[in-house]
């Protein structure tokens, strides 16, 4: 038990999931700060994309409830692949096997948001 929750998995698998979490997410970062021109335009901007996407993570209200557009955009947010995978991994036990495509919307997102912000920062240098 941990914090009265039975965990099933192994925290080893919880923590790959949470690093690639982590790097996706700053991934993110790099790529509107790059679009931004300063702090302001980041404070405005970041609320607007954290906030749907913890509600579309499907943590709040099951997926199923929603409309299907809505379970789209839900699908292109890398915090909902993580929350799946972390999900399946305390309470159903999954191994590697089990949540690792999962794993892959979330290297996908850290390679391309990665990718787009060098692409961005280069082009502001110029």
């Amino acid at each position: 038990q941990f914090f009265g929750i039975d965990v099933f998995g192994n925290f080893l698998h919880i923590g790959l999931v949470l690093v690639l979490l982590v790097a996706s997410s700053v991934a993110m970062g790099l790529f509107i700060s790059s679009l931004i021109k300063n702090s302001r335009q980041g404070l405005i901007i970041v609320p607007l994309i954290i906030i749907p996407s913890v509600l579309l993570t499907g943590i709040f209200s099951p997926l199923d409830l929603m409309p299907e557009v809505m379970r789209k955009v839900a699908q292109a947010i890398p915090l909902y692949y993580s929350s799946t995978a972390i999900r399946e991994i305390i309470f159903k036990g999954y191994g590697f096997a089990g949540y690792a495509r999962n794993l892959l919307p979330l290297i996908i997102s850290f390679i391309n948001f990665l990718i787009l912000s060098l692409i961005m920062f280069k082009i502001r240098e110029s």
